[in-house]
Order: C-alpha cells, then structure tokens, then sequence
C-alpha cells in the first residue's frame, strides 16, 4: 500500500468511528400523540411552547443514552425533574431540582429511586445522590443527564463538570419509560426535551466507598 493510500485508509477510519458515534437526538414535542398529557398542559412560557405537570412519552424504551430538557422556575417550592427507565407498578429512576432551596443548601438536585411507588427520599443524602445548584429565576435552565449501566450524571447550562454524579443507580442497568414530573401550579415548566440511546462518554472510575466504623454491612433473618 503507497504511502497516500495509508492515509487516505486512516482518514476513513476516523471519519466511520466519527459516524458511529454520533446519533442523532431524538426531539418529542408536547402532543398527545407522543405523550400521555393526562397529568399535564401545554401552554406557551417564556415564549415557548411549555409544559408543566406530569407527563410519560408513548412506546419508549430507554435504557443507556442521553436526556435532554430545558426547565424555567420561578424559585417556590416545587419538585420538577426527570424520570427515566420507568416500569409499571411504580419503579423508575428520578432525577429532580428543590428550586427553593437554591443556591444554600447541599440538596438542591437530588437523585431518588422509587420502588411501588414509593421514592423514600429521606434515606438519599449526600455525595452521589443530592448536590447544590444556582438555579435563576424566570430563565430557561438546561439540564442533560447522562445515564449508564448503574451510573448516572447531571450537567446543567452546559457546565464541563457534572453538577451530580450518581454512582449507583438503584435499580441497576435496566430499560423503561421516560417522563417528566413537576407541579401544576405554574412554578416549574419544562421545554425542549429531547433523548437519544446510546453515544454516553466513558465515566471515570467511581470512589472508593468510606463506611464509617461500626457499620452493619452484612446481615440474615432467622
């Protein structure tokens, strides 16, 4: 093979893994026919067509990839987030912002499995599952999740590091639903959303854990 061969091989190359990894993202506007809009309405905020409420997209399986959304909040309390690899019976994986309690405290994002139904919040505190945020007011605030395997990160505005990063998703590598959770009230709204499978960044490897002495690690009913 002549040298201008060699390189016109190696440029192939780069160009094919190039294509291979990029995929396209897969946009979903808010209509009835993507969306399950029982638990939610579409109106115009911040000069965009906006949702707020709960809403599930139809017929999507996810399971490693990218979620995109755009969320504008007006700083009172509420709890607007992402829910992805949903199941039925009430299991999923959520992602969620406490928009009232930015920029001071540790919880501002939190992460929480929920199992039937119940999320249980309360036992999910501190690095891997909450962080702090800003979170401005009357502004569109981008937010892009990141999941695979049993990890997951949250990158908002475009920010190089993750505002988040969970080392273990509860339920594990799995498949399900994507949604969006958040009140009703006109305090969260949501704007955007786009998704795509597969094309995640490689994670670094995760911390080791510190128990702290005297934990119960192990333990058998009898």
């Amino acid at each position: 093979m002549t040298r201008f061969a060699s390189i016109r091989a190696a440029m192939l190359m780069v160009v094919l893994l190039a294509a291979a990894a990029w995929i396209p993202a897969q946009g979903a506007g808010f209509d009835a026919g993507a969306w399950d809009l029982s638990g939610a309405q579409v109106q115009e905020h911040l000069g965009r067509p906006a949702l707020q409420g709960n809403a599930f997209l139809k017929e999507v399986e996810f399971a490693d990839g990218v979620i995109e959304v755009d969320i504008s909040v007006t700083g009172a309390r509420s709890y607007p987030g992402l829910v992805f690899r949903s199941r039925p019976g009430g299991n999923w994986e959520r992602i969620y912002l406490r928009p009232h309690r930015a920029p001071l405290y540790d919880d501002v994002i939190q992460y929480v499995p929920a199992f039937h139904g119940a999320d249980s919040w309360q036992l999910y505190h501190g690095p891997g599952v909450t962080a702090n945020a800003a979170l401005p007011a009357g502004a569109w605030i981008h937010l892009r999740l990141e999941v695979s395997g049993s990890r997951a990160r949250l990158f908002l505005d475009g920010a190089a590091t993750p505002a988040l990063e969970i080392f273990d998703l509860r339920h594990g590598p799995s498949t399900g639903g994507l949604g969006l959770m958040g009140p009703r009230d006109g305090s969260a709204w949501f704007s955007n959303f786009s998704w795509r499978s597969g094309g995640v960044p490689a994670f670094d490897p995760p911390p080791l854990a510190d128990a702290p002495p005297g934990m119960i690690r192990e333990w058998e009913l009898s």
